[in-house]
């Protein structure tokens, strides 16, 4: 017997009723809006019914859909409550934990400091996911996650996590090839890579790092964190990373020509899943792993590298203690 109904197609309703528009569900799910607008179709054309009003300020729920939506909102707490009851650990420690952050973070942050928690939580088992596409903390595809936006789902708590403050680094290895940059200006001359991860809150990036970003000429663009940073470490050229890379990176070079942007996260959670023990844990955890007060590099105001790593740092006022330009070294190709 063939199902009337798909779960999933379902919970596109839900999402278009929580957003407001296709468009607005297509960005909570992490879907393309013809996938959106499909579903939502089939899931018409089985309930033989319009659950929606397409108008030019987005999609409104007919009568029949606001029944179909508050049964489908009684029917998601359900299996809530019966994921919960079936694991039957609710007080205890134990389980699988599906988290969801950005690659960077997990690379160069939260994976160093793993070995501890498994330490303190032997019985918990992590997946953890850095897809480009947020998932939904409303779903099965995550129970915790860090986000760069403070829009929330229904049902979902969003705690403020702390600031990333992006600097721009290289190395010894490419300054002492292709030169020392004088000023601001002159940094436009030198080699740039760019994380396309990098368009967070761009509303917060200072004026002249967003017109730096137009001048410049990247040799490399990547969305991958370990490709952007192994690629400066070999020499490449320079990055715009967050500050706090310089600890567990201490080999690079922090150019401290006045660049510097503010970027803030938050730890995002469904507030009933938030509620078990093992989720609970592993939120205390990633809370402490980015408490201010114990890394200042996660402060909202800036803490320069230096004072919580051994990075080296290169200022404007310091180029006269450096050897000659590339220009003025034979042997010594001055493509920058």
């Amino acid at each position: 017997m063939q199902n009337l109904l798909d779960w999933n197609d379902l919970e596109i309703a839900l999402a278009i009723a929580e957003a407001g528009s296709l468009s607005g569900a297509a960005v909570l799910l992490g879907k393309q809006q013809p996938t959106v607008s499909s579903r939502l179709s089939q899931l018409e054309q089985r309930l033989s019914t319009q659950l929606f009003v397409r108008t030019r300020n987005g999609a409104q729920l007919t009568k029949k859909g606001t029944e179909v939506v508050a049964l489908a909102k009684q029917m998601q707490s359900a299996a809530l409550e019966i994921e919960r009851v079936a694991h039957a650990s609710n007080a205890l420690d134990e389980g699988t934990i599906r988290f969801h952050c950005s690659d960077g973070l997990a690379t160069y942050w939260i994976a160093p400091l793993l070995e501890q928690f498994f330490a303190i939580y032997p019985k918990i088992q992590l997946e953890l996911d850095t897809g480009a596409n947020p998932p939904s903390v409303n779903s099965n595809d995550a129970d915790i996650m860090i986000q760069f936006d403070p829009a929330k789902e229904m049902d979902a708590v969003a705690i403020p996590l702390g600031w990333l403050h992006y600097v721009p680094f290289t190395t010894a290895k490419y300054l002492n090839t292709y030169g020392r940059p004088s000023d601001l200006i002159d940094i436009l001359k030198f080699r740039h890579l760019k994380l396309r991860n990098h368009q967070h809150q761009k509303d917060n990036w200072a004026n002249n790092l967003s017109s730096m970003d137009t001048l410049i000429s990247h040799v490399l663009t990547t969305n991958n964190s370990a490709v952007y940073v192994e690629a400066v470490r070999g020499g490449a050229g320079i990055m715009l990373a967050p500050s706090f890379i310089a600890i567990d990176i201490p080999d690079l070079v922090y150019l401290d020509y006045g660049v510097t942007t503010p970027i803030q996260f938050w730890l995002v959670f469904n507030r009933e899943l938030g509620a078990l023990a093992k989720n609970k844990s592993f939120i205390e955890w990633v809370k402490g792993i980015f408490s201010p007060v114990q890394h200042p590099c996660f402060q909202k105001n800036f803490v320069p590298p230096s004072a919580f790593s051994d990075v080296e740092t290169l200022r404007p006022s310091d180029l006269q203690k450096f050897v000659p330009a590339p220009s003025e070294q034979p042997g010594i190709k001055t493509t920058r």
